[in-house]
C-alpha cells in the first residue's frame, strides 16, 4: 500500500510531503514520488492527512473505565483499546502502591497481554512499577498500608513474574542521616 502526496516528518523532524510505501503493517520507505504499479493500492492524502508515528504512553495506570491493578486481562484490553483509538500505539500498564498479590496479579495479566497481543489495541511492552518500595514520607497518593521498605529478593519475584519485562521501577527509598567522620572513609 502506498500513501501518496502524505504530509510526514522527515529524518531531520521537518514536515514534508511526500510518499509512504507500507507492507505487512510496516513502513517500508519515505520519499517523493515513489514508484508503483497500477495494482498497487493508493490512498491520496493531498491536502488531508499529516502521518505521525504513534504515541507510546510510558506510564498509565488506567482509563476506560479500567486501571492497571484491576489485575486483569480484560482491564488492560479495554485500556489498550481505548488508547489505540486515541493514537497510542503502545504503552507500559503501571502499577501503584497496593498490595502483593494484586501487583502480582497485574504482572501477569501484563505479561499475558505481551505474550498474546490483542489485535485492535496497543501493545503492552514493558510493566512500569510503581511502589510498593517507596518512602511514606513521599508516597503522595499511595496507601501507607502498602508501603515495603526496598526487598530485593521480592523484587527480583516481581521481575520474574513479569517476564523480564518491567521497564520501569519507581523506588524512593529515605535513610537516617549518617554522621561520618575522617576516620569512617
Amino acid at each position: 500500500m502506498l500513501l501518496i502526496h502524505a504530509n510526514y516528518l522527515d529524518e531531520d523532524f521537518r514536515l514534508v510531503q511526500g510518499d509512504i510505501e507500507i507492507e505487512d503493517g510496516k513502513i517500508l520507505r519515505v520519499g517523493k514520488d515513489l514508484p508503483r504499479k497500477e495494482e498497487d493500492l493508493a490512498v491520496d492524502c493531498a491536502g488531508s492527512y499529516t502521518v505521525v508515528p504513534g504515541f507510546v504512553d510510558v506510564h498509565i495506570h488506567g482509563c476506560a473505565g479500567a486501571d492497571t491493578c484491576d489485575a486483569t486481562r480484560e482491564a488492560l484490553e479495554a485500556m489498550a483499546a481505548f488508547l489505540l483509538a486515541h493514537g497510542v500505539t503502545s504503552f507500559c500498564p503501571t502499577t501503584m502502591t497496593t498490595s502483593r498479590e494484586i501487583i502480582q496479579a497485574a504482572l501477569l495479566a501484563a505479561k499475558d497481554m505481551m505474550d498474546h497481543p490483542m489485535e485492535g489495541g496497543a501493545r503492552v511492552v514493558g510493566v512500569n512499577m510503581e511502589g510498593p518500595f517507596i518512602a511514606k514520607e513521599r508516597k503522595g497518593a499511595q496507601k501507607e498500608e502498602d508501603i515495603l521498605p526496598p526487598d530485593f529478593l521480592l523484587f527480583q519475584r516481581f521481575y520474574e513474574e513479569s517476564g523480564g519485562r518491567m521497564s520501569s521501577l519507581s523506588l524512593i527509598h529515605i535513610s537516617e542521616p549518617t554522621r561520618r567522620t575522617p576516620t569512617s572513609y
